[in-house]
């Protein structure tokens, strides 16, 4: 696969949860990594992409679990007892392999706090 950055669309929590109900899956990735970058509240991003990291979709599993961390990087901070698990889990999921293991590499790498949590779990520092 190919893959190409490209700035995402400005998107907000009203999108995420417009997309969310009307199940526009391209709508609801898209808007995942929006909010993840943009929105101030990073308590309810989490809650937001924890859900959907248990999604039907895989594509969308695994787009929950790069927003997180991207999340972790843009407020270097992220709430280690609520994300981890739901990253450790994605890790024996092939749709959202790749991302969380990237996720959990962001986690370690800026969301200082998260370090000792990552060892405490056996998930290994980059």
């Amino acid at each position: 696969m190919n893959r190409v950055y490209r700035e995402p669309a400005p998107l907000d929590r009203n999108d995420l949860e417009r997309a969310r109900l009307e199940r526009d899956l391209p709508l609801l990735r898209e808007a995942m990594i929006s909010v993840a970058l943009s929105d101030p509240d990073r308590s309810w991003v989490e809650r937001q992409l924890v859900v959907l990291a248990g999604d039907p979709d895989g594509s969308v599993r695994s787009i929950a679990a790069l927003a997180l961390g991207h999340l972790a990087r843009v407020h270097g901070a992220i709430d280690r007892e609520l994300v981890l698990p739901v990253l450790n889990h994605l890790l024996d999921d092939s749709a959202a392999l790749g991302n969380a293991e990237n996720a959990i590499d962001d986690i370690a790498m800026f969301a200082k706090e998260a370090q000792d949590s990552a060892k405490r779990t056996g998930l290994q520092e980059p």
